[in-house]
């Protein structure tokens, strides 16, 4: 059972988990930090405010974590 563990397969599906489910933290976490922010605009500034920084939450924070969890 050892060898499972230690795949290629399973530590990439533990990557990519632990990525996706970051993701949505981050995404939820910043739709409610601005919300007041984007509140009145449309769904595209809303999306043009929120990418910005998810993106770079997840460049710098996310992945790294993951790579380093998997």
């Amino acid at each position: 059972m050892r060898g499972f563990f230690s795949s290629p397969l399973f530590l990439e599906a533990r990557f990519l988990i632990t990525a996706i489910v970051g993701g949505y933290m981050v995404v939820n976490l910043l739709n409610l930090l601005l919300y007041r922010v984007i509140e009145g605009l449309g769904q595209a500034w809303g999306s043009a405010v929120v990418v910005p920084p998810m993106v770079t939450t997840m460049i710098y924070g996310v992945v790294p974590l993951a790579r380093r969890l998997s």
